[in-house]
């Protein structure tokens, strides 16, 4: 059975990994979501994502962290689905698009399409 946590691990936190993402990374979008990504050799956990809705869209707090605890947890339920090789990490940033707030059944629908086209790359190569 899939653990569905969310662990530190798993978190991308580093500056400089995330500038990486954004300078030589790739792209997969499903609206709402935007996923800027790379694979880079694993270290710890086979993926470390993290989560950002732009204050320009929504410009109250409230909001934003709404809509990342949707996309979080749509992301934690379904990251047992991606594949990489057991040397790499997908390292990657979702990014929330939408100029309003979306149901929490489309961003789940968003992330699944896209953790699928993540994964059926892998398979490809």
């Amino acid at each position: 059975m899939p653990s569905h946590t969310f662990s530190r691990s798993e978190r991308l936190k580093s500056r400089k990994a995330i500038a990486e993402i954004f300078d030589s990374g790739e792209l997969a979008k499903a609206y709402p979501i935007l996923l800027r990504y790379r694979l880079v050799p694993r270290t710890e956990a086979a993926a470390q994502m993290a989560f950002t809705v732009p204050k320009r869209s929504f410009r109250k707090a409230a909001h934003r962290n709404r809509i990342k605890r949707r996309v979080r947890e749509a992301y934690r339920l379904s990251k047992h689905l991606i594949a990489v090789p057991e040397d790499k990490c997908l390292q990657g940033m979702m990014i929330y698009t939408g100029r309003s707030e979306e149901s929490y059944y489309k961003i789940e629908k968003a992330v699944n399409k896209i953790i699928q086209y993540i994964s059926a790359l892998d398979t490809q190569s």
